[in-house]
């Protein structure tokens, strides 16, 4: 798996799904706090990719590294330390309570 280009990044995106080697979900940095509607769709694709995970290995591309998520726990780190940048966003409240 190859780094995120530098054309992906100029564009905001900072998260990109692959699932067997095909990328299937991009994420822009956005501000969540401010647009609701946002952050319940985010949730809502987080859901899916945490239920994923239990089944199927994902790698998730941040920032330009490569994170391999073959579990509901690699997802929940991931989420909080990557993802939200260990900023209480909401996200891993609401999805990870289980993984603790």
């Amino acid at each position: 798996m190859n780094e995120l280009s530098n054309m992906d990044l100029n564009a905001g995106i900072v998260h990109q799904v692959f699932i067997h080697n095909q990328t299937t979900m991009k994420f822009l940095a956005v501000e969540w706090y401010d647009k609701p509607m946002s952050f319940l769709e985010c949730l809502e694709w987080l859901k899916e990719l945490k239920e994923l995970s239990a089944s199927t290995d994902i790698a998730i591309a941040s920032f330009g590294v490569v994170y391999h998520i073959d579990s509901p726990i690699d997802f929940c780190k991931w989420l909080t330390e990557v993802f939200e940048g260990n900023v209480a966003y909401g996200f891993s409240r609401q999805l990870c309570s289980d993984c603790d």
